[in-house]
């Protein structure tokens, strides 16, 4: 007898136990009756992510074959991924596979992203807001890494729905975990998807920022929200502020007692120096007693840093062997900073470029504080970092941004597939600068190649970060070229600089009196 053969509508649960399904939805009732979570609906459409590459013609041809549709459009997709969970699982489960190294522990002792995202996925009551957030995350970046704009649309307004039941709940008080988790998710999609420049980025974080600050005096927590505000929300707070530009509250929030946590020992060291970093920045050579006092703290504060080191960190770098070639994606570390480095682990070599970093910052402060100590007059026009060029503390942040150089191959490489690059974007930032501070063309080029690259795997903040230092590099030029900057110009800090991210800080957080936090820092330090 010819025809089409009967296919059953009902759910995947009833169809595999045979019995009849109500194919009441988005669960059956009989699974509801019996306590058994309904796996959802079948459909003839399936989940596809392709090449950008494909040519109009091949795609054409296969929207009219009914057995694979190719592209499923902004107001078909909601359809294909949350028509139920098993849909949101397949985008999610792409995100993991594509995202994270295969070799990847279920809790990284430094990087807790993969551990947050795991949970989230596996939390079993999840509200409409966080199942829009998840999968936001996991069409924008996908979209962004295989250049699928559709893809990404939806994502954005899976996103912009998020953001406003985020706005009702706040206004009705109607607190619940899910709204930290939402936001963790929000501030990670920032750094996917800023088509408006590193401003925007900024201003997100920051509002983000005050949503965490507000909720976090909350008695009652969980343990997965106490991991987001123990260890996570600080490493997102030091990285937005650029180590040291942290405002009051932010300052008294990341130096509470570490509990023994290597981690979170290493990011009170980045806050500690906050207060002696600002007070540096504000003084002048007149008053010599003042400045030989801040150059002690400095030289005492990069000693606790190196003596930090020495206590938690067993494994150093490796150079990479004669004519081992880690990845082709970036240009060779050899000509400019020496062989490349291997490492221990994933986790080992975030440590060293996150220590690297806060050298690097260090070292630079300190230059500033031996030229004061000297008593050197400073041009008024001229950056800082310009009298002191040449200089030994100077040289050596140099020397740590191109140890951080020669580990951008070991975290670009395809077995660290996107989580390496997740993973020392904030530290490049800092040896990126050091590039430009020096003037070395070849090593900025080499940088502007590498936050290209940062881009292409699904990273517009790399890509807006790499045009910040472009103009940082410009403006740097004209001034040693002897070219005098408008004051309106150095009024107001370049978008997405650390200067633009203090200040957003500081309207959000309320900057307090600096000197009066260089006092307490001492306090705290004493009681240590």
């Amino acid at each position: 007898m010819g025809g089409i053969p009967w296919k059953s509508k009902g759910c995947r649960n009833c169809k595999k136990r045979k019995v009849k399904c109500d194919e009441q939805r988005p669960e059956c009732a009989r699974c509801i009756k019996y306590g058994t979570k309904c796996l959802g609906y079948e459909r003839d459409s399936r989940f596809v992510i392709y090449s950008a590459s494909a040519s109009p013609q091949w795609a054409a041809q296969r929207v009219v074959q009914p057995q694979a549709l190719n592209y499923i459009g902004p107001h078909a997709l909601p359809a294909g991924v949350t028509a139920g969970p098993a849909r949101r699982e397949q985008v999610l489960s792409t995100y993991v596979e594509i995202f994270f190294p295969s070799a990847m522990e279920a809790r990284s002792s430094f990087d807790l992203w993969y551990y947050l995202i795991s949970n989230f996925c596996a939390l079993p009551r999840k509200t409409e807001m966080l199942e829009r957030s998840l999968s936001a995350l996991a069409c924008i970046y996908l979209g962004k890494k295989n250049h699928d704009t559709r893809m990404v649309k939806y994502g954005v307004q899976l996103y912009n729905w998020a953001i406003r039941a985020m706005a009702h709940m706040i206004a009705r008080d109607a607190y619940c975990d899910d709204i930290i988790y939402t936001t963790v998710l929000f501030q990670e999609i920032e750094t996917y998807h800023c088509p408006n420049g590193l401003q925007g980025w900024v201003s997100h974080v920051a509002g983000t920022n005050a949503i965490l600050s507000h909720f976090r005096r909350r008695p009652g927590k969980g343990l997965l929200v106490d991991t987001i505000y123990n260890e996570y929300q600080k490493q997102r707070l030091v990285m937005s502020a650029q180590g040291i530009y942290l405002n009051k509250e932010e300052f008294d929030y990341v130096t509470q007692p570490s509990g023994g946590n290597p981690t979170i020992e290493l990011l009170r060291l980045f806050a500690y120096f906050t207060p002696i970093a600002t007070a540096i920045k504000m003084a002048r050579p007149a008053n010599r007693n003042t400045c030989r006092m801040l150059l002690r703290k400095c030289l005492a504060h990069r000693q606790k840093v190196m003596n930090w080191y020495a206590k938690n960190v067993r494994w150093g770098p490796e150079p990479c062997a004669p004519g081992e070639i880690l990845t082709t994606k970036v240009p060779s570390t050899e000509p400019l900073f020496g062989t490349a480095y291997r490492f221990q682990s994933a986790d080992n070599g975030k440590i060293h470029t996150t220590y690297w970093t806060l050298l690097i910052i260090m070292h630079t402060v300190i230059s500033r504080a031996r030229s004061l100590v000297a008593a050197y007059d400073i041009d008024p026009f001229m950056p800082d970092v310009d009298e002191q060029f040449g200089d030994a503390d100077y040289a050596i942040a140099n020397y740590y941004g191109d140890q951080i150089a020669r580990a951008i191959p070991y975290h670009v490489q395809a077995s660290m597939r996107s989580w390496g690059i997740h993973s020392v974007a904030f530290a490049f930032c800092q040896c990126a600068k050091t590039f430009v501070d020096c003037a070395n063309k070849e090593k900025f080029d080499w940088s502007q190649k590498v936050f290209t690259v940062f881009g292409q795997a699904g990273f517009e903040s790399g890509a807006r970060l790499g045009e910040v230092l472009v103009g940082l590099w410009m403006m740097h030029q004209s001034k040693l070229a002897g070219m005098v900057v408008a004051e309106t110009e150095r009024r107001n800090p370049t978008p997405g600089t650390p200067e633009a991210v203090r200040k957003m800080h500081d309207v959000v957080g309320g900057m307090k009196d600096m000197p009066g936090m260089l006092r307490k820092a001492e306090e705290q330090e004493a009681v240590a």
